[in-house]
């Protein structure tokens, strides 16, 4: 009876579960080919990368490294006499090396499948030009000799067996492989291997998990590990714990778990446990009615975090460690034995060097893992987690290793930081939020929420110096396309109300150029103002005035900051004289238009502050410093009072200039003002 593929047949073909460049396909099957397919066999037995071999698909033609489907098939041809040339032909492999066969139909075209695990005995050699033996060995989809250093490389793992494919040498029997997780790993994959027809031990053989030794069989170590209920009898490391920290230092334990039993078993049960421990962060947004939610951690990230703490740590009896799950309220570690391979530094670790092609610990784990669709092809894992954190907007992952460990952190989200900070500050533990606030600063400098709420918490600490180093190095590290000002404005308006304008215009003038809309560069010239430097209140009112000359709160607020910058050059009659003046021109400007009755023009819009009863009174003020005729100043307060009766306020300062004003000769007129409005001045 021939053999079942112990995964589906389309993720074969379409290499789902296994590399492409594990994969090789041929339309059929002559002498120009068995020559190909012989050396290609010896290559995947050399298994130089501990990739668990590969598979040889005949009947099936290759266009740019797929398959071509629906497959040609193997027509019309015997597939026992083939089976048998196959077989034939492999004997030419030294030493001795048979690939295992299966029979497949797609479509009801057959198809011959060669099943190349990495071999026990290698290096192999396969007959080259001229017969002459060879080592062949993969070289990304391509079947290479192997030279140089590859030939070295490969003859540094004569008779080396992955750990995870050797044979279990202490007290262990094929009695020791639980048949139903077989089956079930089976039905899990969709192979049709699992027949009630066929044996346990015919089972075992198919699928690899047992090794001959003299007249008997015993279980590979990859058996005991996916396929007893109990792996960690045998392997003191195969299990994981997990501890959920209240604090951060992780003095104070919240809970603890400890997982054991097959290895996909504890993934699964670890990865659920996470998944309901590590919350959302919720959004309303005002642009749609659903709320956005974003993880604080990717499932992807944790989920592929484990997987390779799983995939890569060593299980030899020295490695007693289990691996360890730390929950802490910011991030997410784990830590797994020993540390990377000797050549692995953290630049590869990082992404910003590639991970160079070096042999796995763990052959049959990764092969069973990615059946099982917990992982993906191999050297993807690190890549994607560092691709799925960035797309969720979180820091990217962090390590720490020596020879004995390898330590993994999963930042989570700045949104799920801040919300925990702000529980503790709930609870009045403000040095835990700010060792919090700071971590995450430290991780992702250019966030503008997370420098305020850290920048706040600062303030509320008394920290002041350390408040205005954190926005001192978000300036620097601003991103230009998100860049917004309002972490600087909301620093100025805190210090300026707690009496330290000079530090506010400090911050003021630190930050960066940087895009602002019209409400934006208003609100910059009001706290210049706020903070006393109304020259700068000027200038930054004129450059928006020259830029939207028609709008009125500009309007108001240039004038507005004329006449204050005007009162305090008491004793510089000139230059106090200009800034009146410049102001005066503006205001008439816009509120007397040429052609248009005086007392229509104020009043067109009642809604619009530059002509309410304030700008009449700030017309009234004016005219009063720059001693125009008194008759044009009582023009102005009594509109003032018949745009707003109710309001006191202006009569007030009417009859106060009444009882102050005396007759004087006018210096100008409103009509004509001595002086022009200048150019905007620099800012001072």
């Amino acid at each position: 009876m021939n053999p079942a593929l112990p995964f589906r047949l389309d993720d074969l073909l379409h290499t789902r579960t296994v590399e492409s460049n594990r994969v090789e396909f041929k339309a059929t099957w002559n002498d120009v080919i068995a020559d190909s397919v012989v050396k290609t066999v010896c290559a995947f037995a050399n298994d130089l990368l501990n990739l668990n071999g590969g598979y040889v698909v005949l009947g099936v033609e290759e266009a740019a490294g797929k398959a071509v489907l629906p497959p040609v098939g193997l027509g019309a041809m015997d597939l026992d006499v083939l089976q048998k040339k196959i077989r034939g032909a492999c004997k030419s492999i030294d030493p001795d090396y048979q690939p295992t066969l299966f029979i497949e139909h797609v479509d009801g075209r057959p198809l011959v499948i060669l099943w190349c695990n990495g071999g026990d005995n290698r290096p192999y050699k396969a007959p080259g030009k001229d017969q002459r033996q060879a080592f062949y060995v993969r070289q990304g989809s391509q079947t290479a000799e192997a030279q140089d250093d590859t030939l070295r490389q490969l003859m540094a793992l004569t008779a080396k067996i992955p750990f995870d494919d050797r044979r279990y040498l202490p007290m262990a029997s094929v009695r020791d492989i639980s048949s139903t997780l077989v089956r079930r790993f089976l039905r899990e994959v969709g192979s049709s291997l699992d027949d009630d027809n066929v044996s346990d031990a015919d089972l075992y053989r198919q699928l690899q998990l047992v090794r001959p030794i003299n007249a008997h069989e015993e279980p590979r170590n990859v058996a005991l590990l996916f396929f007893n209920e109990h792996p960690e009898r045998f392997f003191r490391c195969a299990s994981m714990e997990a501890v959920q920290f209240r604090d951060d230092g992780g003095g104070d334990i919240w809970q603890e778990w400890k997982f054991e039993g097959p290895l996909p078993e504890q993934l699964r049960g670890c990865l659920g446990l996470l998944k309901s421990l590590v919350g959302e962060i919720v959004t309303k947004r005002e642009d749609r009615d659903a709320s956005e939610r974003r993880p604080a951690i990717p499932l992807d990230a944790i989920r592929e975090a484990l997987v390779n703490a799983v995939y890569h740590r060593g299980y030899e009896s020295s490695d007693v460690e289990p691996i360890k799950v730390y929950l802490y309220p910011d991030r997410l570690v784990i830590v797994s034995y020993p540390g990377p391979l000797p050549h692995i530094c953290l630049e590869h670790l990082t992404g910003e060097v590639p991970l160079p092609p070096a042999p796995a610990r763990n052959r049959r784990i990764g092969q069973l893992l990615k059946d099982l669709k917990l992982a993906e092809s191999r050297g993807s894992g690190l890549p994607k987690i560092r691709r799925v954190l960035k797309q969720n907007g979180s820091p990217p992952p962090e390590f720490r290793f020596d020879r004995t460990y390898l330590e993994l952190t999963l930042p989570m989200h700045c949104g799920h930081v801040m919300e925990q900070a702000q529980e503790l500050v709930a609870q009045k533990e403000i040095p835990e939020a700010l060792t919090l606030l700071r971590r995450a600063f430290t991780r992702q400098p250019g966030l503008a929420e997370l420098t305020w709420r850290l920048v706040f918490l600062e303030f509320q600490a008394k920290h002041i110096a350390e408040a205005l180093a954190v926005l001192s190095t978000f300036a620097g590290c601003m991103v230009e396309s998100q860049a917004r000002p309002w972490p600087f404005f909301a620093t100025a308006r805190l210090l300026i109300k707690r009496g330290n304008k000079e530090q506010a215009l400090m911050v003021l003038a630190k930050m960066p150029k940087v895009q602002m809309d019209e409400s934006e560069h208003m609100e910059y010239a009001y706290l210049f103002e706020e903070a006393g430097d109304k020259a700068g209140a000027v200038w930054q009112y004129e450059e928006l005035y020259h830029r939207y000359p028609n709008d009125s709160r500009l309007v108001w607020g240039l004038v507005e900051a004329k006449l204050m910058l005007g009162e305090d050059f008491a004793g510089e009659e000139e230059e106090q004289e200009q800034l009146f003046c410049e102001a005066l021109e503006i205001l008439q400007g816009f509120c007397l238009p040429t052609n248009q009755p005086e007392s229509e023009s104020l009043n067109r819009e009642e809604s619009d502050p530059i002509s309410s009863m304030e700008s009449c009174l700030l017309l009234a003020r004016l005219s009063e410093h720059l001693q125009l005729p008194p008759e044009e100043i009582e023009t102005a307060f009594r509109l003032a009072i018949s745009l707003d009766p109710g309001n006191t306020r202006a009569k007030e300062a009417y009859g106060a200039w009444q009882a102050r004003t005396t007759p004087t000769k006018p210096r100008l007129t409103a009509s004509k003002p001595r002086l022009k409005a200048s150019k905007p001045r620099p800012k001072t």
